[in-house]
């Protein structure tokens, strides 16, 4: 019975774990399972086992997968390859999103050195490559032939000609820059019958060639990724970027093989004072939206970009004199228009055409607006405002903060505001409710209810701590910030999120004050152990930031112990991770040895 009781109890650890990355992790049935170290051979780092064993292979699934998927291990036998991290908006999903590999287990999505984990793991499998540093292949050669190149492109011998310099029914539009000079048996093949010419465009692209233009460096998150994301270039290949000169590889390449060119801003102005429409010559004119990216309005195309500028005549001639769309130029774009100060364009989402600023409602309104964009997107939300499509809501005061008695009861931005009852959090007494203990999104969000019933005696202020000033709480840098949780490790109480990570260390400031300040965390009792009379910082030599582990916001050189060092340390980084010990070191959660 004994034996059969273990079998059973042993078994709750022997099923196979998958998760949305991919990778088979196994169980958990490794002796040194669940000890916040990876002990699984097929993984290395600063995470994994010293002293792998083949017997671990597959057995230690919770730790492995873990470290994984923040990033502190990574597959062996990726070649020292520097994959990046996991900010992209397609990580974990099984294909490799970074524009700097090519292969059956890459995507054309995402941004370079921003999807770590898929690029591992399929690089490690063999399913994708480091794309090879393009090339520019002369249209012609010393013979005045046309120079087809080679079949090293990506689809060579498939009956298509996908070399991006030539057009007809005989060519594909699959075709890239690593296209070009790239298929030669399908296009001279294609020439040849007729079913491929040179495209008169990269013709006459080439006829204008500068040699003497400044490409810059590629230090662009989109650089090399077959796309020019430089705005002083033009045609199919250059996306609708704001950035100049950091995509140097990309706009040399597809200028010099004359699939682009520079930019020519067509006047705005014709000599009589009236707008410049343009023509029709755009791919989507006449189709009832304006492409023309120099007018934004409800009558404006989402796919408006510069490639349309003056090429959409009918539709933005249309939609301008029925008052659906309006040239950005003549706008007013911050401050107070007819009798409302909108504010300024700080929120990350100005200049998108969508109002998203919480004070308004209508067509014109963003459904994401949040208090964040509050007077910070004037611009967007002027245009709507004359337009017609938004206007000022009766709850424009639900964000204001309201103070009574030295107290700051925050706005009525609560879902309950308004109510009869106090839902903050920091209240109790007879008027309070129950819903503050669900969680801290009723933190200074009921300012109504809890200022009546403060003045009738029915709550009071239960636990409110004044914040220490030389506590440096950091940033808003956190994934996590203003989620209504504490994320960063140093505290601990009920206002806590249910997972912490080293990560997000000084880097989630405005919900923890917030919640330091209702008495709902506290600074961990561990704080400061041993540091009350430290060295002070400007006597310490924390070195360079030369480390591998440099500016990861937690302490790798191995002089120091605290709560704020790393899990794993090497003597390799003394004195060599200076940035994160002197920030760990003034905030008291290291000491030196």
């Amino acid at each position: 019975m004994k034996q059969l009781f273990w079998l059973l109890s042993t078994c709750l650890f022997c099923v196979s774990v998958s998760y949305a990355d991919n990778l088979v992790y196994g169980d958990n049935t490794s002796p040194n399972a669940n000890n916040g170290i990876c002990d699984d051979p097929r993984f290395e780092g600063r995470k994994a086992s010293n002293d792998p064993q083949l017997i671990d292979r597959f057995h230690d699934a919770n730790d492995c997968r873990d470290l994984y998927q923040q990033g502190l291990i990574t597959l062996a036998g990726t070649d020292g390859i520097d994959f990046g991290d996991n900010s992209g908006s397609y990580t974990n999903d099984g294909e490799c999103d970074d524009p700097r590999f090519v292969g059956s287990g890459a995507s054309s999505a995402g941004t370079a050195g921003t999807d770590a984990n898929d690029c591992r793991e399929q690089y490690a499998l063999g399913n994708i490559r480091l794309r090879e540093q393009p090339k520019v292949v002369p249209l012609y050669l010393a013979d005045g032939s046309i120079n087809f190149g080679d079949d090293t492109g990506n689809y060579p011998n498939d009956d298509d000609c996908d070399d991006p310099r030539f057009a007809g029914p005989g060519t594909t539009a699959a075709g890239d820059y690593d296209d070009i000079g790239g298929d030669k048996t399908d296009c001279m093949r294609a020439y040849r019958n007729g079913e491929a010419f040179i495209n008169p465009t990269v013709a006459s692209n080439l006829k204008n060639i500068d040699r003497n233009i400044d490409f810059g460096d590629d230090s662009g998150g989109a650089a090399l990724d077959g796309e020019c994301d430089d705005r002083r270039f033009s045609g199919d290949l250059v996306y609708d970027s704001s950035s100049e000169k950091t995509d140097a590889t990309d706009c040399r390449v597809l200028y010099l093989s004359g699939l682009i060119s520079v930019f020519v801003e067509p006047e705005l102005y014709l000599p009589d004072g009236s707008i410049n429409f343009g023509d029709d010559s755009g791919t989507y004119a006449e189709d009832g939206e304006c492409d023309d990216n120099r007018f934004a309005g409800p009558g404006a195309s989402s796919l408006a970009n510069r490639e349309h500028v003056a090429k959409d005549r009918t539709d933005c001639e249309r939609a301008y004199r029925n008052g659906e769309i309006y040239l950005k130029s003549e706008s007013q774009t911050e401050g107070v228009y007819d009798g409302i100060d909108f504010g300024n364009n700080q929120s990350a989402f100005a200049f998108d055409d969508e109002c998203d600023d919480p004070r308004f409602s209508g067509s014109g309104a963003s459904s994401l607006s949040s208090d964040s964009h509050r007077l910070a997107d004037a611009a967007d939300c002027i245009a709507a405002y004359k337009m017609g499509t938004i206007r000022l809501t009766d709850q424009s005061n639900q964000f204001d903060n309201i103070v009574f008695d030295n107290i700051d009861f925050g706005n009525n931005s609560g879902a309950h505001a308004d109510d009869g009852e106090c839902d903050d959090p920091r209240f109790d007494g007879p008027g309070s409710s129950n819903l503050g203990l669900a969680g801290n999104s009723y933190l200074k969000a009921d300012a109504n209810d809890c200022v009546a019933l403060y003045k009738e005696g029915r709550v009071y202020l239960d636990g409110g701590n004044p914040v220490d000033s030389s506590i440096d709480f950091g940033s808003n840098e956190s994934s996590y910030a203003f989620d209504g949780e504490c994320d960063d490790p140093r505290f601990e109480g009920p206002g806590m999120a249910s997972f912490l990570s080293d990560n997000d260390l000084k880097k989630d400031a405005f919900d923890c004050r917030e919640l330091m300040e209702a008495g709902r965390i506290s600074l961990k009792a561990t704080r400061g152990k041993g540091a009350t009379n430290q060295t002070p910082a400007s006597g310490v030599d924390f070195g360079n930031d030369s480390s591998l582990w440099a500016n990861d916001g937690v302490c790798d050189d191995p002089r120091f112990v605290g709560e704020g060092m790393a899990g794993s340390l090497d003597d390799s980084n003394a004195r060599r991770d200076a940035t994160d010990c002197r920030q760990a070191y003034e905030a008291q959660t290291i000491r030196l040895r």
